[in-house]
């Protein structure tokens, strides 16, 4: 294997490790905090569809 894929499994190997810790600690790696404005369905009366 040449050393920049085994360089690359080192870096990916690292994050999952990462990843994995910060699940293990309660943390959501990937948080979304989204709040609609207007529903949907409003949309679709204002718009006539």
């Amino acid at each position: 294997m040449s050393t920049e894929k085994q360089s690359l499994k080192e870096i990916i190997n690292f994050r999952m490790q990462k990843l994995e810790r910060l699940r293990e600690a309660g943390v959501d790696p990937f948080p979304h905090n989204f709040k609609p404005q207007i529903l949907v369905m409003k949309l679709k009366i204002n718009l006539k569809f």
